[in-house]
């Protein structure tokens, strides 16, 4: 019951915020962007200080790291010296001896180390593949300055503090990408380290079970009897019997009493025998008791992995990927999930969320009815792999899913619009097609036409004449002058679009923003467009256009967000300026302006949550 409640809640502040003081907090005059949620966001990783348990950090997609001093109450994110983009964070360690020392594993940055409890951060990749993911991090407890770095091009191992590496995994499994690429990757995905004897390694890889060195990595050995050949997650070694150990898997989980040398399940009592689990973690003081986070939730088994029972259960779909216990009062545990951390103070019986300050969700999807703007649609993803389409018709102080009708509940949803002609008609763009309401989303049907045999990206309706409707697909933009009955396809093709807007008081202006190609226009409803990319950043990566803000009340002032931040133009786009001051994410998903005040722009982020700027005028002005 608890988690049904914390997900719809947690969907439903993406724009009950919109609507609250916050925006007040800028000043008159002012031209910033201010954070204002939501909260919460895909934790991938928790770590505790050993020293001060009311410290803790967050790992998460696509949000960096975040810091609470309180035990969760509040949190600050953690950007000094890290790169200057919303980084994924897959991997957190603390020094046991020296708990101002943390180590960092980012996707494809590698390895970052701080000194200071997270306050700034430095590079720390000597050795290390380039463009490293960071899987796993372990410190050989009674050598704090010798790490351990789990990467897909090997296990690595520093012994001066991540000052430099070297590979320790010459013997581990390799794995050719394709025959096009003959470099081979040793694949490892989680590590652990015995703590009363620090040459003892385990890893785990992506296809190939588990592996042990008693070298400290100078040999390996397979230690998969009685273990599938899969992708593990997660490693535990109990620290009272360090023969004793446990493995997450994408094929259940596993338990060994002889230190790896032979495994069998233990299920009984989780969702489903061979359910993913990804966290694995040991009662420091009683190890009979074990946590597991699964994709299905979290488990509790007291007898040594016996039988489970379920502590946070919100059903297939709903995974706990970090998990971390106070160890001096392991009734305290906190939950990573897609919605952020959870807390509970009774291990496990009851839970809470504690995500102030934590914003770190995923808004891809925003629209505001013009004819009644306390209706409001979302779809904010949840992971990777899934989310929901919601709305709200009291300006975001509650919200109810909308997904009857579409191929399957966890559609994704590219790109709402509205027909401003029809009440309570509408179209969304979704990875299943092009689908249409004419009950303001209780319902929905798919349009029979070309796109929706196809991924729909982005839509526009012609706010003049509603059955006239633009489709952007990955090979340009459709057009539809009957209710989307029949399309013709535009010039711009073959264009990977990925956002439209028309001009509301000249239709037959168009905007179109694409994948690695810029923006362009058009002049003449579609028949022909010209490049408009003049003070953007050249066509690439960092001038993806993913969507546009038209000012009803001055059409020549436009926006657009772009995979790096906001650019604004007074003229029509004949020219851009960089309109990002105070934008802490940078890869801007959403765009909506505020109906009732203009001037009022709110940004959805891939990762960092909703900005809002407001451009108050002066007196004097």
């Amino acid at each position: 019951m608890f988690l049904s409640r914390h997900r719809h809640a947690a969907l439903a502040s993406v724009l009950a915020m919109l609507c609250s003081a916050s925006v007040n907090s800028v000043s008159a005059g002012a031209r910033t962007w201010t954070g204002i949620g939501p909260e919460g966001g895909d934790i991938r990783v928790l770590a505790i200080d050993p020293k001060a348990p009311e410290s803790l950090y967050a790992g998460t997609e696509d949000g960096g790291i975040f810091k609470s001093t309180n035990g969760g109450a509040s949190w600050k994110p953690l950007k000094v010296g890290l790169p200057a983009v919303n980084v994924s964070v897959y991997a957190l360690a603390i020094d046991p001896a020296f708990p101002r020392t943390i180590y960092a594993g980012i996707k494809f940055y590698g390895l970052f180390k701080s000194t200071d409890s997270g306050e700034s951060w430095t590079a720390a990749n000597t050795g290390l593949p380039r463009s490293s993911t960071v899987n796993a991090l372990a410190i050989a407890s009674s050598l704090t300055e010798t790490v351990y770095a789990a990467t897909f091009g090997g296990l690595f191992k520093s012994t001066n503090g991540g000052k430099s590496w070297s590979t320790v995994s010459a013997a581990l499994p390799r794995l050719q990408r394709s025959a096009d690429v003959p470099v081979e990757f040793k694949r490892v995905t989680i590590l652990a380290v015995d703590s009363t004897n620090p040459t003892t390694l385990y890893t785990g890889t992506d296809a190939d079970g588990v592996f042990k060195s008693t070298t400290a990595g100078r040999e390996w050995k397979s230690a998969n009897t009685g273990l599938p050949k899969t992708h593990v997650n997660a490693l535990a070694i109990d620290l009272r019997a360090p023969a004793t150990l446990y493995a997450g898997t994408d094929d259940g989980l596993f338990k060994s009493t002889n230190g790896g040398g032979s495994w069998t399940p233990v299920n009984l009592g989780l969702s489903r025998a061979a359910v993913p689990a990804y966290t694995v973690v040991i009662d420091r003081r009683d190890s009979r008791v074990i946590y597991a986070g699964t994709s299905d939730g979290l488990f509790r088994s007291v007898d040594g992995g016996k039988n489970w029972r379920p502590i946070i259960s919100g059903g297939t779909g709903f995974p706990v990927k970090a998990l971390a216990i106070d160890a001096t009062r392991p009734h305290i545990l906190y939950a990573g999930t897609l919605r952020g951390v959870l807390k509970s103070t009774t291990a496990g019986q009851s839970w809470s969320a504690v995500n102030k300050g934590l914003t770190n969700t995923f808004v891809e999807t925003l629209v505001v009815d013009p004819r009644t703007p306390n209706t409001l649609y979302a779809w904010t993803r949840i992971g990777w792999t899934a989310g929901l389409l919601f709305k709200s018709t009291n300006g975001g102080k509650s919200w109810s899913p909308i997904n009857s009708g579409l191929p399957r509940a966890k559609v994704e949803v590219f790109s709402l619009a509205i027909d401003p002609g029809i009440e309570s008609t509408l179209y969304a763009g979704t990875s299943g097609g092009l689908f249409m309401s004419v009950n303001g989303g209780e319902g929905w049907t798919p349009v029979k036409a070309e796109p929706n045999t196809q991924v729909v990206n982005t839509l526009a309706v012609d706010p003049t004449s509603h059955r006239t409707l633009y489709a952007g697909l990955k090979d340009g933009v459709f057009k539809s002058t009957d209710g989307g009955e029949t399309w013709s396809t535009s010039k711009l093709s073959p264009q990977y679009l990925l956002t439209l807007a028309i001009d509301p008081t000249n239709v037959r202006i168009l905007y179109a923003g694409t994948y690695l190609s810029g923006l362009f226009q058009s002049t003449n409803g579609g028949e022909n467009w010209n490049s408009i990319n003049t003070g953007l950043p050249e066509p690439g990566a960092q001038n993806t256009a993913l969507a546009f803000a038209i000012d009803s009340t001055d059409s020549k002032t436009v926006y657009v967000a772009t995979s790096s931040g906001v650019f604004k133009s007074t003229n029509g786009g004949e020219r851009w300026v960089a309109f990002n001051a105070g934008l802490t994410n940078s890869f801007v998903r959403a765009l909506v302006i505020d109906p009732t005040v203009p001037k009022r722009v709110y940004a959805g982020t891939q990762g960092g949550g909703v900005f809002v700027l407001h451009e108050a005028v002066s007196s004097g002005d």
